[in-house]
């Protein structure tokens, strides 16, 4: 998830900008657990693929995170793909073929639930009330946010939590 929300290069910050996760260090310390968790394959690829047709009516218009909470949830929850409209300056590219199609960036993805949205697969949840973003998988496991003092039960561990805050709180298997 991190790397989908870096919108820049990662280079020292000159100024802080909301899409940028460098001036956190708590963020910065899961890249290498999210590298190796990628790398080993640990959570499975989401099972449907929804394709973003802007169009060319809203190609040029603002999308931004206060207008597309399609953009949002749906990358949380299924592989998203954005396809450009056809124009004779790329003739390159391609329609996707996809499970679904979304026109309006107002849409939210399926499968929201009133504090939180999970992932197809039912390995990623994101607890937006709480604060927390858990996986499971059967080679990680981990909690990340504000756990507080909540404990999170999983099929091969137990997380309990003194920290307020705590990200990074996971295992990995074999």
């Amino acid at each position: 998830m991190i790397y989908g929300y870096h919108q820049a290069p990662l280079v020292v910050p000159s100024r802080i900008d909301k899409w940028g996760i460098s001036n956190d260090p708590a963020m910065v310390s899961l890249m290498p657990a999210a590298a190796l968790m990628f790398r080993r394959q640990d959570v499975k690829p989401a099972e449907k693929t929804v394709v973003f047709t802007p169009g060319n009516a809203l190609l040029f218009q603002d999308i931004s995170p206060s207008n597309s909470p399609a953009l949002r949830t749906l990358s949380e929850r299924h592989r998203l793909v954005i396809e450009l409209p056809q124009t004779p300056y790329l003739p390159w590219i391609q329609n996707q073929t996809s499970d679904s199609i979304v026109s309006d960036p107002s849409q939210l993805a399926d499968g929201i639930g009133e504090n939180s949205i999970t992932s197809d697969t039912g390995e990623l949840v994101r607890n937006w009330s709480q604060g927390v973003f858990s996986i499971n998988s059967p080679r990680t496991q981990a909690v990340m946010g504000w756990i507080k003092d909540q404990e999170y039960r999983f099929e091969r561990r137990l997380h309990p939590s003194k920290n307020p805050q705590s990200h990074g709180c996971g295992h990995f298997f074999g």
